[in-house]
């Protein structure tokens, strides 16, 4: 799935490891009593080469015999499948269908975000797993979404993540993590030098907000995000968390269906901008959460452009990975947010 430095944007596969199958009993210190599944890492776009039934989780990888994953194009069956991996993970967990022929399953991916640590380890490791359900659902939303459901949450995820950055082979990054994650589940404080880096920054980002440094407004279903020319990007968690207390979260009725963050330069009249989806909108197929609608980029920039009679300013891309639409390229005058936001909102861009 994809994670969040995804919210959005995916760490890069490591592609110099070759297909491998890690046993869940071996060193990685996992409690085995009822782990029969093993973990086979195989780089992205490298074929997958099993000698048992395979379970294709998070990752969307061609050849394995089910499917457990939320990535665009899957064939997840209707009665697992949930907006996150991990979700979907435990609802097979709890599924007496699949439970015989996939028994001592490979359970497979391609590349290492949150989503596809927790959801790996909830087949890897059900009994423990399932006595945190919660949690590493709450997780993989952090992830994969940049929401912020709870602090606990938001710092397991940034561990997680942290433990990503801290390797450049994906396969490695996964044995490191299923080593850890179940002390993880048992005392996160513990693990603090993973996280309170990501945490900090996301806590600036609360705090912003709180303190109106950071504004958040609704122009129908368009967010408008003003930040000040010297603060940081806000992070999508606090993105997030602002979205909830004006009910336009994800899970909401009146979900915002497109993000506008706008930041002044050092001209008070001038606006630096960039348009994005909300932090779930890059998922095509969800079940709780509002479909957000798709949009091309490219087309969109174009469009605003030629509204606004702007040039080529709007350019296709932003910060925002996975969900970025278009941006800015040089500072806007005569051109407001607001006026951005309204012309997307009454054109259903």
């Amino acid at each position: 799935s994809c994670s969040c430095s995804c919210s959005c944007s995916r760490r890069r596969v490591g592609v110099a490891s070759s297909s491998s199958s890690l046993k869940a009993s071996s060193s990685s210190s996992l409690s085995s009593s009822h782990a029969r599944r093993s973990f086979i890492f195989v780089p992205y776009g490298a074929p997958l080469q099993a000698s048992v039934p395979t379970i294709t989780c998070d990752g969307l990888v061609p050849g394995a015999a089910l499917q457990l994953t939320h990535w665009t194009n899957n064939d997840t069956p209707e009665e697992l499948y949930a907006d996150t991996s991990t979700e979907i993970a435990f609802n097979f967990l709890k599924s007496s269908k699949y439970a015989e022929r996939y028994e001592k399953a490979g359970v497979v991916n391609n590349h290492y975000d949150g989503d596809g640590v927790f959801s790996a380890f909830a087949l890897l490791e059900p009994e423990k797993a399932l006595q945190h359900e919660e949690l590493l659902t709450a997780a993989a939303a952090v992830g994969d979404f940049g929401e912020s459901p709870s602090e606990e949450a938001v710092k397991l995820n940034a561990a997680i993540e942290t433990i990503g950055a801290q390797h450049d082979d994906d396969e490695m990054a996964y044995e490191h993590a299923f080593r850890l994650l179940p002390k993880m589940l048992d005392n996160l404080d513990a693990f603090s030098d993973l996280y309170e880096a990501s945490w900090d920054a996301i806590n600036d980002g609360y705090r912003a907000l709180h303190s109106g440094k950071v504004t958040i407004e609704l122009c129908g279903d368009v967010a408008i995000v003003r930040e000040p020319c010297d603060a940081a990007r806000l992070a999508p968690e606090a993105l997030h968390r602002g979205l909830c207390e004006l009910g336009a979260d994800g899970l909401s009725a009146k979900a915002c269906q497109r993000i506008v963050r706008a930041r002044r330069t050092s001209h008070s009249d001038e606006y630096l901008m960039e348009v994005e989806k909300p932090g779930h909108g890059w998922v095509k197929r969800l079940a709780r959460r509002q479909t957000i609608m798709d949009a091309d980029g490219g087309e969109m920039a174009e469009t605003l452009n030629r509204a606004f009679d702007l040039g080529d300013t709007f350019q296709p891309g932003g910060e925002g990975g996975l969900v970025a639409l278009c941006k800015t390229a040089t500072g806007v005058r005569g051109v407001t947010p607001l006026d951005v936001a309204d012309f997307i909102r009454e054109h259903k861009l």
